[in-house]
C-alpha cells in the first residue's frame, strides 16, 4: 500500500495537470493522478461508458473542473514546480481569444 502511495506521489509530482501539447486543443491531462477520479465521476454521473465522450461534455468537465478553487490552488503548487514563465505560457496558449486580447 506504501509503494502506491509513494507511485501516485511521484506521478504527481512528475506530471503536468495541464496538458501543454494536446492536439485536439483540450486543457486537462485526464491521465493526472488529481485528474482522472474526477474525469472517471464525471463520466459516471452523465452516464457515459468508454466512448460517449464528446467534445461539448469535455469541455464542460475541463471548465468545471478548472473553475474549482481547489483546482486553482493545484495549479499554483505546479507553476511553483516547473516555474511562472512556463507556467504562464502554458496557460495563455489555452485562454479564450478575449482573454489573450486584453
Amino acid at each position: 500500500m506504501r509503494d502506491k502511495v509513494r507511485n501516485l506521489e511521484r506521478e504527481r509530482q512528475t506530471q503536468l495537470i495541464l496538458a501543454p501539447h494536446n492536439a485536439y486543443g483540450f486543457k486537462l491531462n485526464i491521465n493526472h493522478p488529481l485528474i482522472r477520479p474526477k474525469w472517471d465521476a464525471f463520466k459516471s454521473a452523465k452516464g457515459l461508458g468508454q466512448y460517449g465522450m464528446t467534445d461539448d461534455l469535455r469541455r464542460e468537465f475541463e471548465e468545471t473542473v478548472l473553475s474549482s478553487k481547489y483546482m486553482q490552488k493545484c495549479l499554483e503548487q505546479e507553476q511553483q514546480r516547473i516555474g511562472a514563465v512556463e507556467h504562464q505560457f502554458i496557460r495563455m496558449a489555452y485562454a479564450p481569444a478575449e482573454q489573450a486580447a486584453g
